[in-house]
């Protein structure tokens, strides 16, 4: 199975990985930590609106949605 290093707003809809790392500060890292998202989980982006738009992901058997600019920071090693 191929796997490749990307940012989660690059990662296909439907497509799921894992947080290899998250890039910013620790404001940054704090947020994301609070809704589930940290290194190491795994992660699935269920939706994208277009034109740089806020994602929808799931993790942790939770649905969340994240801003595009947060999503550029997160470091994910996408399967498939």
């Amino acid at each position: 199975m191929l796997s490749m290093k990307m940012p989660l707003s690059d990662m296909d809809i439907g497509r799921s990985g894992v947080i290899i790392s998250i890039s910013g500060g620790k404001k940054t890292v704090a947020k994301l930590e609070s809704l589930g998202i940290r290194a190491g989980a795994l992660i699935v982006k269920k939706n994208a609106l277009p034109a740089k738009g806020p994602l929808i992901v799931r993790v942790a058997n939770s649905e969340v949605a994240i801003g595009y600019a947060l999503a550029k920071k997160i470091w994910v090693e996408a399967k498939g």
